[in-house]
């Protein structure tokens, strides 16, 4: 018995259907990796530059869409310090420094290990006029 070739394309195309529909039924999975830092955006007094102004103040907000782990800050040889974050990512504090040259860096880090960094070195003291004038 010969079929037609309406019939043979029929035969063939459910064929194929019925091996697609019983091929692999696992769901494939794509991991995104977030690779992005936190974004960091302090107020203006965050500069490098002198200051005759004992303490630095740090404020600014940090945001991140895969959520924040901490936002820290590093002066000189001193431990690193935490800073406190409220519900929107902003935080506020003041850093003493000591007279003469302060390396001051400010972290941000995401759940996923991201991190910004912010450094800034701050001279405490006197401005000093070129050839001591």
């Amino acid at each position: 018995m010969r079929l037609s070739h309406l019939a043979q394309t029929l035969a063939f195309t459910t064929a194929a259907l019925l091996l697609t529909a019983c091929g692999n039924d696992s769901e494939e999975h794509t991991t995104v990796r977030d690779v992005t830092p936190p974004l960091l955006t302090t107020n203006g007094d965050f500069n490098d530059g002198y200051t005759g102004v004992a303490a630095v103040f740090l404020s600014g907000q940090v945001q991140d869409d895969g959520g924040l782990k901490s936002v820290t800050y590093h002066l000189n040889e001193q431990p690193v310090e935490s800073l406190n974050v409220d519900s929107e990512g902003y935080f506020d504090d003041r850093v003493l420094l000591k007279l003469g040259s302060n390396e001051l860096t400010l972290m941000a880090t995401d759940n996923a290990c991201n991190v910004m960094r912010s450094a800034k070195t701050i001279y405490l003291g006197d401005k000093v006029a070129a050839c001591g004038t």
